[in-house]
């Protein structure tokens, strides 16, 4: 507390702070102590309310529901006329031809610095390549100034894209300190990064209204957000079930000013306010990870008390001026969404009316796993596509109570979801899911995903290629004094065994069977055949690399030179340290059934060969993303060339057109 201020105790924490002197009309101080600190030495001073508004800037702590009853009845009338004013506009924009209204829907900026423009969107994976995206002209906020230059404009969405990812990332690998509380800025940033990555991943097309969720362990998203002093908790209909659960009470960040000329405050699509909250792991919602809920909205909701109640930990702010107006135009928006579906191009969580129509018709053809498709509710806002998916599965294991009529409409409808939508595993609805590289994930983070009945594809790849990669790195550093053993595979394979032998300390026996169970089972058995496949593709990648194709050159004398070089570094290159390491990962997957026998007193056998997937053709689609998701990219399923001049992989079955093809040339 400030030297010369006093506090007036309530049972509510909301507060409104007053300079001396100033009137005090409508709030009344409860009975008790006041207490002044001295202005010299810090001390306690009792004093009176009188000597209280005589000695300077003091702080009144008022009941906040009276406070926002009387404000809210003073605000709502003119507010009301606005938004009847504001409806009115919108409809004329939609009436009217657009030269008419130009001016008034543009805010301030011409229709030609409204169109498409061209930005780079950071990989997701650390190290990749940007990519070019085409952002919709209409991201931009609708109060931008008139003087702001357009190009000057773009510059800034750019940076603040970079600056978003930079952010995330820093706050996930716990580069990002706990000294820095997050900003109006960061908040504004991260927006338009998340508007950016969801563009990609809707294929490219603009959207301006929709749900977000990424990958959030330990929370740490969450909290980063949590610390900006703007951060408090909100009712919300999204979600609601997860909002039940420790921890998942929803939050929102305001940002009403619209931005300004260094669009500092400004959301994507003129949105005024970030709604967040977890989704925790939990088996009862049938959520396999962590994950965190995000939503862009047009107003905040301050005022609209969180429906399970507080949480004593989470962030809290007091009143401000535009909380009001924004509570009535947040019911507004409430109400006019009511009953809409899922609007086509939303990319909201709400589970499409198709999906709806499909699982009912579903329900007729197997009438036999009626009960196990039902379980969970699927059709709950909060649970959706990935228990719809989950229970088809099950089901369509429990094989000798249907028909084959039955199995196969199970099969069908768990292919059209694998089919039409990434991410079923942890998928509500139309949301965008975005993912982390998969250095994120741990040999713990599989470990954990395969001890459950149901593991999920890309944490058990990436864990397992993440651990094959530290292993690398913790065998260079065991053997940085004794470089003689650095070659040593068998004291190697013994070293990589002991840090394998604490990851599988965690689990009891019940959850080792399981472990073992999925490595020995179809999962397993599809995973090491995925593997194989990624290591034949490379394969021939690495050996063009090995041996290049001849090149030609022009000697001093102008005779054409035909030679074959050697002096290219194989095996340093990212498909030959790719291959390695997915070679290791085979090895780790039998090094995991080996000790898992050998805990559970099982008899060690062996290791039988997978399961032969000849063609890209013959991966599923979440299959083909888990394969992306550590590296392997779809150009390795392809013929590779060799450029004959630069050298460089060429990844591409039709002529290059930078090559000069010569005749005669074997």
């Amino acid at each position: 507390m400030p030297p010369g201020s006093v506090s007036l105790q309530t049972s509510n924490p909301s507060s409104v702070l007053l300079e001396g002197g100033q009137s005090r009309v409508g709030l009344r101080r409860q009975s008790g102590p006041i207490a002044r600190t001295n202005p010299v030495n810090g001390d306690l001073l009792p004093t009176n309310a009188v000597e209280a508004r005589n000695n300077g800037r003091f702080q009144v702590q008022s009941n906040t529901n009276w406070f926002t009853s009387k404000l809210t009845a003073a605000a709502v009338l003119p507010y009301a006329v606005v938004k009847g004013v504001l409806i009115a506009v919108d409809y004329l924009m939609l009436t009217l031809p657009s030269s008419l209204i130009g001016a008034v829907s543009n805010r301030g900026l011409q229709p030609a610095d409204r169109t498409d423009f061209q930005v780079q969107v950071p990989g997701a994976a650390a190290g990749q390549a940007a990519t070019g995206l085409k952002l919709d002209g209409m991201v931009l906020p609708k109060l931008v100034p008139r003087g702001l230059d357009a190009t000057e404009m773009r510059e800034q969405v750019q940076a603040k894209i970079y600056r978003g990812h930079d952010i995330l990332e820093g706050v996930r690998n716990g580069t990002r300190s706990a000294e820095q509380p997050a900003t109006k800025k960061d908040v504004s940033d991260i927006a338009f990064y998340l508007q950016a990555r969801g563009q990609l991943a809707n294929e490219g097309t603009a959207f301006s209204s929709g749900a977000f969720t990424i990958p959030d362990p330990e929370c740490r998203i969450r909290n980063f957000l949590d610390s900006s002093p703007d951060a408090y908790q909100r009712d919300s209909s999204h979600t609601s079930k997860f909002q039940a659960l420790d921890g998942a009470r929803h939050r929102g960040i305001d940002l009403p000013e619209g931005g300004g000329s260094s669009l500092d405050e400004a959301m994507p699509y003129g949105m005024e306010t970030l709604l967040y909250g977890s989704l925790p792991k939990n088996e009862g919602m049938r959520m396999p990870e962590d994950r965190l809920f995000l939503k862009m909205e047009s107003h905040g909701a301050w005022l609209s008390k969180p429906s399970p109640g507080y949480e004593p930990d989470g962030p809290r702010r007091t009143a401000k001026l535009h909380d009001v107006g924004a509570f009535v135009g947040h019911s507004c928006s409430f109400l006019a969404t009511r009953g809409k579906g899922s609007a086509a191009g939303s990319r909201k969580e709400r589970i499409p009316d198709f999906f709806k129509r499909e699982f009912r018709q579903l329900l007729k053809d197997a009438p036999n796993a009626k009960t196990m498709l039902l379980k969970d509710s699927p059709m709950d806002s909060s649970m959706g596509i990935r228990v719809a998916y989950r229970n088809a599965q099950d089901a369509l294991l429990q094989t000798w109570n249907q028909r084959p009529a039955e199995r196969k409409a199970l099969q069908g409808f768990i292919t059209n979801i694998e089919q039409r939508f990434t991410h079923p595993d942890v998928r509500i609805g139309n949301e965008i899911i975005l993912e982390n590289h998969a250095s994120g994930a741990s040999l713990g983070d599989a470990l954990e995903s395969l001890a459950s009945e149901h593991p999920n594809q890309r944490l058990v790849l990436g864990g397992l290629m993440q651990f094959a990669t530290q292993n690398e790195q913790a065998w260079a550093e065991h053997t940085v004094d004794r470089p003689t053993d650095r070659y040593d595979a068998g004291a190697q394979q013994r070293f990589v065994a002991g840090r394998m032998e604490r990851e599988l300390a965690r689990f009891d026996n019940e959850k080792a069977k399981q472990v073992l169970q999925n490595l020995e089972g179809a999962f397993g058995d599809r995973t090491k055949a995925m593997c194989d496949f990624a290591v034949e593709q490379l394969s021939v990648t690495v050996d063009q690399i090995k041996s290049p194709e001849p090149t030609v050159s022009v000697g001093l004398s102008g005779e054409v030179v035909l030679s074959v070089t050697d002096e290219y570094e194989y095996e340093n290159s990212p498909e030959a340290v790719l291959l390695s390491r997915l070679t290791r990962m085979n090895g780790q997957v039998g090094s995991l059934v080996d000790q898992l026998k050998s805990r559970l007193s099982l008899p060690v056998t062996e290791h039988l060969a997978p399961a032969s997937i000849d063609s890209a053709d013959q991966l599923r689609p979440l299959e083909l993303a888990a394969l992306a998701h550590i590296g392997v990219e779809a150009k390795y399923e392809q013929p590779n060339s060799r450029h004959p001049s630069s050298g460089e992989i060429v990844y591409q079955t039709l002529e290059d057109p930078d090559v000069e093809v010569l005749d005669g040339l074997t």
